[in-house]
């Protein structure tokens, strides 16, 4: 996503991948010791769609749109209050979803948890849709799944919120309706918002909540695809969504002293002995009828298992693999002068 920049140089230890002319995706990887681990960047000669994954900066911006138009380029994007401990993604062109988890929501300046959606100012809304149906302009709230479409410059964007709050809560803490559609103030030129609460109220809490969840899914498609922001707004209507929250846990393989192993053989090692390793997995799944999109996060260390587009598991490759380039994880930055033979 960071290909928006114009002055962007990624460190040497970050993939390149595609860097073609648009409309193309572009990726670029990291390891997990890095904040950032991975960015994707959908170039359209009307738009541009960015997402990225890891631990973000309280600056970061985890989902990004550029829309073309003259010789600006204005944006919409969605931003994390207070900063989020982890950013997952997982995208396919002009359609990707992000999920922030928030840890001690409750405590101190982080009572609230929100993934704040700026998506435009008035003067270049056109219409916006909320569950099929136009828009009034008054605040509202929206449900999860809830779908909002927008008409900007040329284009239609979709949203759908996910399902917020704590991942482990018997329900949902935040309400049934974690999102809130609004302007921001009465001013003429007054942005477009749309805020998917973790948790909404203010007040402290004796315990602080962990693993709140919030997400939403964000497709772009060119006006010129559907004949009004109503037919649009029924394609989104058609997208199903999963989305679950797994507890798991497994043994932990200690190494033993083999003479110890051997002794074992005929006496196991007692269950009060023995050590597991908790896991609280979110699996999601958004499919239509050209794409399916799969993120299976692990929220207790914020690391993405596993990613799949249409079926197919997203390898994450190592640094600078592009072309006729190989650069293994742990070389030097030097090495890119090495040609592959």
């Amino acid at each position: 996503m960071f290909f928006t920049i114009p002055d962007y140089t990624p460190p040497a230890d970050v993939t390149l991948a595609n860097t073609s002319p648009p409309p193309s995706q572009t990726t670029t990887a990291a390891g997990e010791e890095r904040r950032i681990t991975r960015t994707d960047t959908y170039l359209h000669p009307l738009f541009s769609l960015g997402t990225m994954s890891g631990r973000p900066a309280s600056t970061s911006i985890p989902l990004m749109m550029t829309f073309a138009d003259g010789q600006d380029r204005p944006t919409a994007y969605f931003f994390t209050q207070p900063q989020a401990n982890h950013i997952s993604s997982v995208q396919k062109q002009n359609a990707g979803l992000i999920t922030a988890d928030f840890d001690n929501i409750g405590a101190g300046n982080r009572a609230t948890a929100v993934l704040r959606g700026v998506l435009g100012p008035r003067s270049q809304i056109e219409q916006v849709y909320l569950a099929g149906q136009p828009w009034s302009g008054q605040p509202v709230a929206v449900a999860e799944m809830g779908k909002v479409a927008v008409q900007r410059i040329g284009c239609y964007v979709g949203l759908i919120v996910l399902r917020a709050g704590p991942a482990e809560a018997q329900q949902i803490i935040s309400g049934p309706e974690p999102g809130v559609l609004r302007w921001a103030s009465e001013d003429p030129e007054a942005e477009l918002e749309l805020l998917i609460y973790g948790r909404k109220r203010s007040y402290p809490l004796l315990k602080p909540q962990h693993n709140v969840r919030t997400g939403v899914v964000v497709e772009i498609q060119p006006a010129s695809a559907f004949n009004t922001l109503g037919d649009f707004a029924q394609h989104l209507s058609q997208c199903r969504i999963r989305d679950r929250i797994e507890r798991a846990k497994k043994l932990v393989s200690e190494p033993e002293d083999p003479y110890e192993a051997f002794l074992r053989k005929s006496d196991p090692k007692p269950k009060s002995e023995l050590v597991y390793e908790y896991e609280l997995i979110r699996t999601l799944q958004y499919t239509t009828e050209q794409t399916e999109l799969r993120l299976a996060e692990e929220m207790l260390r914020g690391v993405v298992q596993w990613r799949q587009i249409d079926g197919e598991e997203v390898v994450h490759p190592g640094p600078w693999e592009q072309g006729p380039l190989l650069i293994p994880w742990g070389a030097s930055p030097q090495s890119l002068l090495t040609r592959q033979q």
